[in-house]
């Protein structure tokens, strides 16, 4: 055999497999993705399962108002057709603090049964696979609407093939006002385990590992709702020790450039990686269903990303 030929031989050869990556069958990992920020090219579609796009807002007569930069929720359906990632419309919202309309509506049948029909002839007209209910919170003289809105929402969806997901408070605080027949209905709940004691108590990290711990000992002990239908949430961003203030994770880690490392820089208290892979591991993918993130585009870019840190904690090959 000639030089040649051998090296003819060695240049042909078929190249090594790539492995491709996955996040776990039974892990959600869900991103919120606000209307006011963000471009959905940026978005590693790969390493999430779900994409909530926030936020809808629905007047008390039951009728949606126009959704906010509404191209971009299309971009985001175009880009995840035929990848399995599902997009949900996030319905609510914090909306400082006016929850009236969804109160309208929840206490009044027909209000309720138009809201229904809206929502379910939004998903449609948009291309979407369920909602996120994102009632920030119900309360006392709520409570019982909040759990026949869910209800008839959760009836509604499932019989389009949809799925309903809430967004719920960390503990019993505002948790209580979650009625059971309410989480029963849903398909899942997104657990909101930051801003603690935010607005109350300077000098408190508004998402400890301690904070997280004990809003999953809430709602899986306490509320004895199953593993399967619980994700927890964790953020992207900081709070300020002091005035509780918020800044981007990505704006702290390009500030300070040992930010990575900690969990407090410049004053602002975060989930630098290390406490967010004990979140993952400790927590998350041992007595959850998954992982929720308040918000992507708050995200670090290149090899600082929080997302690609969780993705690589759950990650599996395709088999």
């Amino acid at each position: 055999m000639t030089l040649l030929t051998c090296l003819s031989c060695a240049t042909s050869r078929a190249p090594e497999p790539t492995t491709i990556w996955q996040v776990p069958s039974d892990f959600r990992i869900v991103g919120y993705f606000p209307s006011w920020s963000g471009d959905p090219l940026s978005i590693r579609y790969e390493a999430l399962t779900h994409i909530n796009y926030a936020f809808a807002l629905v007047d008390a007569t039951g009728v949606y108002r126009p959704i906010d930069n509404l191209e971009k929720l299309k971009t985001i359906v175009r880009r995840v057709r035929g990848t399995g990632v599902k997009v949900l419309l996030s319905v609510g919202g914090w909306n400082d603090g006016d929850t009236s309309a969804l109160g309208t509506i929840s206490s009044d049948p027909q209000l309720t049964e138009r809201f229904v029909g809206e929502t379910l002839d939004l998903m449609a007209n948009l291309h979407l696979d369920g909602v996120d209910l994102d009632w920030e919170y119900p309360n006392d003289a709520t409570a019982a609407g909040y759990e026949t809105l869910v209800q008839a929402l959760a009836f509604g969806l499932h019989t389009r093939g949809a799925s309903l997901s809430l967004a719920v408070s960390a503990n019993d605080g505002n948790g209580r006002f979650v009625r059971d027949g309410a989480w029963r209905a849903a398909d899942w709940i997104n657990i909101m385990a930051y801003d603690d004691g935010w607005g109350q108590r300077a000098g408190v990290p508004h998402s400890s590992y301690a904070f997280t711990r004990a809003a999953l000992d809430y709602w899986l002990d306490d509320r004895s709702v199953p593993r399967g239908k619980v994700v927890l949430g964790v953020p992207f961003y900081g709070r300020s020790l002091v005035d509780r203030h918020a800044r981007t994770y990505r704006s702290l880690v390009e500030q300070y450039p040992r930010a990575q490392a900690a969990d407090v820089a410049g004053g602002y208290a975060y989930n630098g990686p290390d406490t967010l892979r004990a979140k993952i591991v400790n927590q998350a993918r041992v007595r959850a269903g998954g992982v929720m993130i308040w918000q992507l585009n708050q995200d670090a870019r290149g090899p600082r990303s929080l997302l690609s840190l969780i993705f690589d904690t759950v990650k599996e090959p395709v088999e």
